[in-house]
């Protein structure tokens, strides 16, 4: 998280990338104070875009046999680091209806997302919220829908790209044609 903030900064610190790095590459993404490896890799992907293929393997082989993840949150956390990843928001689009049939079935349950100790008993708790559950989901349909549009904006851009080509080579192809005729018709039908 301090990374993250640095990162807005403009700020790198080049012994914690290669840290954050060679977790990554070896698959070490264990925490104390969290219950899975999907809070740090939401952490970690929102400003580190090396070794992106990996973390978008390790998220994708977090998904269930349906192809979903365990729960809202994890699919939510999920969404959000394959976005913030650069993954395509078309191939997230189950997931999406997912998250929202879970809502329609008021499923925005507790989930754990932090892990604590109590000293006092020296027991292990996990602690979350439905609140929290809900930010998450929340947080995973805004960024899909920006993703859509943005995807859906270059497409369109990439289209209108093709046809300027296109437009182009037909008024090449037609003023070639038009060599052949005398320059007073020429100037009359070439407008055309």
């Amino acid at each position: 998280n301090i990374a993250y903030f640095l990162s807005l900064q403009k700020i790198e610190l080049e012994n914690l990338n290669q840290y954050i790095k060679k977790n990554i590459v070896t698959n070490k993404l264990l925490s104390p104070y969290y219950p899975s490896e999907l809070p740090i890799l939401y952490f970690i992907s929102r400003f580190f875009p090396r070794e992106h293929t990996i973390m978008q393997n390790m998220i994708l082989k977090k998904r269930t046999s349906k192809g979903q993840w365990h729960n809202p949150l994890d699919a939510a956390l999920s969404i959000c680091c394959l976005l913030h990843l650069k993954t395509p928001p078309e191939k997230l689009t189950d997931a999406i209806w997912y998250l929202i049939d879970q809502q329609a079935k008021n499923n925005f349950k507790p989930f754990p997302f932090y892990t604590g100790v109590n000293p006092k008993k020296d027991t292990i708790y996990f602690a979350g919220s439905q609140a929290l559950t809900t930010v998450f989901c929340l947080e995973a349909l805004a960024k899909y829908q920006k993703a859509l549009e943005i995807s859906k904006y270059q497409t369109r851009a990439k289209h209108s790209d093709q046809e300027a080509l296109i437009y182009q080579e037909v008024v090449n192809r037609v003023e070639k044609r038009f060599d052949s005729f005398d320059k007073p018709l020429k100037k009359i039908i070439l407008p055309f």
